[in-house]
């Protein structure tokens, strides 16, 4: 079976489209941004849920390295 990966400029507006789609406010005000290695998902959001959440969104629709980088406000 062959395997076809879409580039990375391609997952990454996936990812973007994947979190400004959401029904959770918070995941709609994240910003993705693209680097040399993969993804960094930045931001802030209300709970860690809410950041667990964001991460496994981006790395359900994109198979690249990914930072999380959201603050959890207090």
């Amino acid at each position: 079976m062959i395997t076809i990966r879409p580039d990375q400029s391609v997952q990454i507006e996936l990812v973007r489209t994947a979190l400004a789609t959401s029904s959770i406010f918070d995941l709609r005000q994240l910003f993705v941004v693209e680097t040399d290695d993969g993804l960094t998902l930045r931001g802030s959001v209300s709970s860690y849920y809410h950041k667990q959440l964001a991460q496994e969104t981006a790395l359900a629709v994109a198979d690249m390295p990914l930072v999380n980088d959201i603050a959890v406000a207090e």
